[in-house]
């Protein structure tokens, strides 16, 4: 009796580990879908090619623009600790680590006339900002991201 008690827990215990191990191989297979249908990003854009790609553009002397990228580079460090890159494109992400980084260095942000496309967009009257930044965004944005104003 004992024997075939044995057998029949060793049975079900089988029974059930194949099925654990259908479902497990079931989700591997699935990972990607899984994720892609709750809309879970594995290609993530991170800000700091923008920086360098907006400071190379900027006015000023090489030391003080690469004082710009290393504080900016730190704050974008910092920021990945928040919520901020699923509210916000990385573009506009760097543009305001660079905002709050020009205010604390005391550096006046201006682009090169290489950087305005042409003689109309240089009579805008756009932040620079306006110029370089691709995603739709406004000052109030850029203000919102870092409690940065644009003066």
């Amino acid at each position: 009796v004992f024997r075939e008690v044995s057998h029949a827990i060793m049975l079900r215990l089988a029974m059930v580990t194949d099925f654990y191990l259908l479902l497990q191989h079931a989700i591997r297979l699935n990972y990607f879908h899984c994720f892609q249908t709750i809309k879970f990003d594995f290609n993530i854009v991170h800000p700091y090619m923008y920086l360098v790609k907006y400071v190379k553009q900027f006015k000023g002397e090489k030391q003080r623009k690469n004082d710009l990228v290393q504080m900016a580079w730190t704050y974008c460090n910092e920021s990945f600790c928040t919520p901020l890159s699923l509210h916000y494109p990385p573009d506009v992400i760097a543009g305001a680590l660079l905002c709050l980084a020009g205010k604390r260095l005391k550096f006046p942000i201006a682009l090169t006339k290489d950087a305005l496309k042409d003689e109309l967009f240089e009579q805008v009257a756009l932040p620079w900002w306006g110029h370089l930044i691709e995603s739709p965004t406004s000052a109030e944005d850029i203000e919102e991201v870092m409690g940065c104003k644009h003066t």
